[in-house]
């Protein structure tokens, strides 16, 4: 079937559609689970709790989740799930990262501090905060999506006679008093029976406060929760709080100058109903409102002062008597974000301390005057309880608030985490704390939005092109975004991309999802988005349910995602680990082969073992698989290498034949020479992207072997080990080390090399995308002259690849563009355009460097079962495109001679004989790539040179005499067959 597009009257565009297919690795997991094709009850437990880490599960769970899919009618007769089920079940709500009940699991009988609570922003406007409508609509909608906490600005009236609820100062329209307070108390029950708190910002009149004392009264009763201890040592707990409506405001002047005689004027009813300055259970019962012809004859100031549960106050009396803490009586203080942004610089500790018995409520600065918000987390953080946030905006702050408030049954109220409750310890943000655990998250697809949104909703003239951010939101050190690859066309994309983020405050920590449909002219189209509360994270295959901008859920659409702890989060509450000064060393047990870099030569190499019954462990000392370079040109060695390790045909796939090559002169008046291809297996030639082809790599090897944020900081010898050091303290000891670490390789120094040399030529490269399509056709465009060599490479119909080296001296990183854009001026339009959309960031430059080739004739490339490959062996200069080929070559090489090595293992071998025969497989791969690397390095250097040289007489010489020799050389130097992996 396909989908049609109408481009015009007469024309329209035709797109195979795609259907819900579960991809690979979801149909390779559901045939581990499996047999013969269907998943009975004892595998779906096996599944769930093997894979989901649902070990509390039983039969009762699983038939659950039959009862789920069985809509679907995808069972067999006797009740087991066919792969349609099973995926519609991975995509079902009850397949959830979030707790699926909504059920209250935090302790809600701590103190009233020692919990963060939803908190709403000039709760009563509906748009900005000049001129928008003021209304009872946004109450009522907050309360119902769990907001715990209504401001309400209270001003006298045009007449004077009667309060009224509108913004000072400003253009909005007022409501009716009387209409909020009815609205509050019609909902604010309505997702949780845990207390609602009122914030008046009050600015009336004695008279008018006493008449708003009055309708309080009226309209809440039994509901309104009184305070009548003048000392107290803590607010009461939420638990305590059910049902109640607190009202928090400033006390008024009068009441302050006539405090001596409030006391005598409280009833017994009144303190019964009160927290004391003791215990907090002392006001059990329920609140008596006397009746209106019974009421005191005392002032109205007194009569509004006693209605208020929660005392606030400024910060205008200075940092100091701001941050008092009363140990008689807690209070609340009300300050904006700016305040808090600026104390928390050098005083974040002692807010801490102020938080854990008083209330802090920070609202937005003045000038955001369009109802945007600002980082919740800048108060979280510092264990403000108040984060007050305009509801009716829209943004990431906006969905991190709603995400945090996803936590504890959606009640509105979520306990701290103990490392903000701590006196002794107190927490500090800014301190670089060590890693807790790493989350790793996999994201393989995602389905729904046919469903959810019109054909032509995001593309007029194509399906979607989607791709997704994703990142934490938490401390600074643990804040941190990523995004995957662009789906192209497609309605139901897949990315199996995985990504990790280390945690140093997971108690704090959010993961935000973020989809959007790629634009290359306009703004990216909004898909959805999600925030979820880390604590309560479930670990396994996930649905995760998309949310518009609002914050409400899409009916359909959703991603499927995988969440794994390393090492295992125990979630809310989770104690911080102590500090302590001498780093504790952990020795893992003995390993066969390390492998340090997990580049290309550190996977080919992982790779080629792992197809020989091998396994391997590679060290990374990034958080993810790093793609450096964007692309590179392969030939035949290096698709030899490829079929070797089995990766050739989902690579070429994905990359389009090149059919030859358009040389030219940089400057303008110089014809260009082109040159085809013959179509042979010798002359294939395509332009990788290294991602896919890391990804390529990677997807083979066992899940564990790749270790992420593993640095290498000391390499020692042990008999016939070594031991690796880790940045992070850990020992590895391992058989055979192979340094597969880059230019800069920690191993190659440990063996004696040199640090490459640095030539005095730089390198510029890109990666730019057209959604439409480039026109480039399926040629390498290679332009030379004046000192600079550049070349446009398409990797598909849509990806060009591009790259320019030059002489000049370094450029700033903002400049790339316009420097690149001027040496190339005189160039077509088309190929400038390629340089034009390439985004900043995808752009680096870096200088040449070089492995001398004499270094090599006398370096040890092998010694003590160490060895090096890869850039740590032979750097070269990108001229002849054979970097990254040759790697390759370096790993089915060396997985040859060492697989012949490790299982030429004799009957009664000693450790001794098997160090020995090991060593002599490594010499042998140390010979057979040393001259293969000098010839290489040599040539790279030698073409370079004259491509780039200037002169009249150089010029001359390589136009009419050397370019066509330089094509032919290039080719010669990849006609090289690095062999199988077993030897012949």
């Amino acid at each position: 079937m396909s989908e049609t597009f109408k481009v015009c009257f007469c024309c329209s565009r035709s797109f195979k559609e795609k259907t819900r297919q579960p991809p690979g690795s979801i149909k390779r997991l559901f045939e581990a689970y499996s047999r013969n094709g269907k998943m009975s009850s004892d595998d779906l437990l096996r599944f769930v709790s093997e894979v989901q880490g649902e070990g509390h599960a039983g039969m009762d769970y699983v038939q659950g989740i039959f009862n789920s899919v069985k809509h679907h009618n995808v069972f067999h007769i006797h009740g087991f799930v066919h792969l349609n089920a099973f995926y519609r079940y991975l995509f079902s709500d009850t397949n959830s990262p979030l707790p699926l009940s909504r059920q209250v699991h935090h302790d809600m009988k701590a103190p009233l501090a020692h919990y963060f609570v939803y908190t709403g922003h000039n709760s009563y406007l509906t748009g900005n905060q000049v001129n928008s409508r003021s209304s009872v609509e946004p109450i009522v909608q907050s309360l119902r999506k769990g907001v715990k906490v209504i401001e309400l600005d209270l001003w006298p009236n045009p007449s004077g006679n009667a309060a009224e609820v509108r913004h000072g100062g400003t253009l909005t329209s007022h409501e009716d008093l009387q209409k909020c307070l009815n609205a509050i108390k019609e909902n604010a029950f309505y997702v949780s029976d845990y207390p609602v708190i009122v914030t008046l910002e009050d600015h009336l009149p004695p008279n008018l406060q006493g008449k708003v004392a009055k309708m309080l009264t009226r309209t809440f009763r039994g509901m309104l929760f009184r305070s009548d201890s003048e000392s107290c040592k803590n607010f009461p707990s939420p638990e305590e709080l059910k049902k109640k409506i607190l009202i928090s405001t400033k006390p008024p002047k009068e009441y302050l100058e006539s405090q001596a005689i409030q006391s005598s004027r409280r009833t017994p009813v009144d303190r019964a109903t009160s927290w004391s300055g003791t215990t907090n259970m002392s006001w059990r019962g329920e609140n008596k409102i006397p009746e209106e012809d019974e009421e005191d004859e005392e002032s109205e100031a007194v009569g509004y002062r006693d209605l208020i549960a929660i005392h606030a106050g400024n910060c205008k009396s200075g940092l100091e008597d701001c941050l008092r803490d009363d140990p008689e009586k807690p209070r609340r203080i009300s300050v904006n974000e700016q305040w808090v942004e600026n104390v928390v610089r050098t005083r974040g500790s002692d807010v801490v301390r102020f938080t854990q018995r008083n209330l802090v409520r920070i609202y937005p600065k003045g000038t955001r005057v369009d109802s945007s918000n600002y980082d919740p987390h800048v108060g979280w953080t510092h264990g403000a309880q108040m984060v007050a946030f305009n509801m009716q905006g829209h943004g990431k702050q906006l969905w991190t608030m709603q995400g945090m408030f996803k936590a504890n049954g959606g009640c509105g109220y979520v306990k701290k985490p103990r490392i903000l409750l701590d006196s002794q310890r107190l927490f500090d943000p800014c301190k670089r704390l060590p890693i807790k655990t790493t989350l790793k998250v996999k994201i393989f697809t995602g389905e729904g939005w046919d469903l959810d949104f019109p054909q032509t909703h995001f593309d007029q003239y194509s399906p979607p092109d989607f791709f997704v951010k994703i990142g934490i939101a938490g401390v600074p050190r643990d804040t941190v975004s990523y995004r995957t690859e662009t789906a192209v066309d497609q309605w139901f994309p897949i990315w199996k991309q995985e990504f990790l983020f280390q945690l140093s405050v997971p108690e704090l920590a959010l993961v935000c999802f973020r989809v959007q449909d790629y634009d290359n002219d306009t703004h990216n189209d909004f898909a959805g988005q999600t925030c979820l509360p880390l604590p309560e994270l479930k670990s396994g295959i996930r649905a995760v349910r998309l949310h518009d901008r609002a914050g409400k859920p899409y009916k359909n659409s959703r991603l499927l995602v995988s969440f794994y702890f390393d090492p295992p989060y125990t979630g809310i509450n989770a104690e911080l680990p102590k500090i302590i000064n001498q780093r504790t060393m952990e020795v893992l047990g003995t390993l066969d082969i390390v492998i340090v870099g997990a580049g290309i030569s550190g996977l080919s190499t992982a790779v080629g073992l792992h197809r020989l019954g091998i396994r391997s462990m590679v060290l990374e000392s990034s958080d993810k698989l790093r793609a450096t370079g964007f692309a590179f040109t392969t030939w035949f060695n290096a698709w030899k290498a490829m079929e070797a390790l089995g990766v050739s045909q989902h690579v070429r796939d994905l990359h389009d034949l090149l059919q030859g090559w358009v040389v030219g002169h940089i400057s303008p008046g110089n014809p260009s020479k082109e040159m085809l291809f013959p179509k042979s297996e010798e002359y294939e030639s395509r332009c990788v992207q290294r991602k896919v082809l890391l990804e390529a790599l990677a997807d083979e090897l066992p899940q564990g072997t790749i270790r992420f944020s593993s640095k290498v900081v000391h390499i020692e010898l042990s008999g016939y080990y070594k031991m690796v050091h880790l940045s992070d303290g850990t020992i590895l000891k391992t058989k055979v080390l192979v340094g597969c670490d880059g230019v800069k390789s920690v191993v190659g120094k440990w063996l004696g090399f040199k640090n490459p040399a640095t030539t005095s030529r730089l390198a510029i490269r890109g990666l730019t995308h057209f959604a439409q399509g480039h026109g480039f056709g399926k040629k390498f465009f290679q332009f030379y002259g004046n000192g600079v060599r550049s070349g446009f490479i398409p990797c598909d119909h849509n990806t060009v690849y591009w790259f320019l080296t030059h002489t000049d001296e370094e450029t700033s990183p903002e400049n790339i563009k316009e420097f690149v854009l001027n040496k190339i001026k005189d160039l077509p339009e088309n190929i400038k355009s390629v340089v034009e959309t390439t985004d900043l960031d995808s752009m680096v430059m870096s200088r040449l460097k070089y492995r001398p080739p004499w270094e090599l004739l006398w370096a040890n490339i092998a010694k003590d079962n160490v060895c090096v490959a890869g850039d740590a062996l032979h750097p070269m200069t990108p001229d002849i495109g054979q970097g990254g080929c040759s790697a390759m070559e370096d790993g089915v090489i060396l997985a040859r001679c060492l697989g012949e090595a490790i299982k030429a293992k004799g009957e009664t071998e000693d450790e001794g004989e098997r160090y020995k025969r090991i060593e002599q497989g490594l010499k042998k791969y140390a010979g057979e790539r040393k001259w293969r690397s000098i010839d290489l390095i040599t040539t790279s250097y030698t073409v370079g040179f004259i491509q780039q040289s200037t002169g009249k007489w150089m010029n001359l010489l390589r136009d009419k005499f050397l370019s066509s020799f330089l094509s032919r050389l290039l080719l010669k130097k990849s006609h090289f067959d690095c062999g199988s992996l077993v030897p012949t």
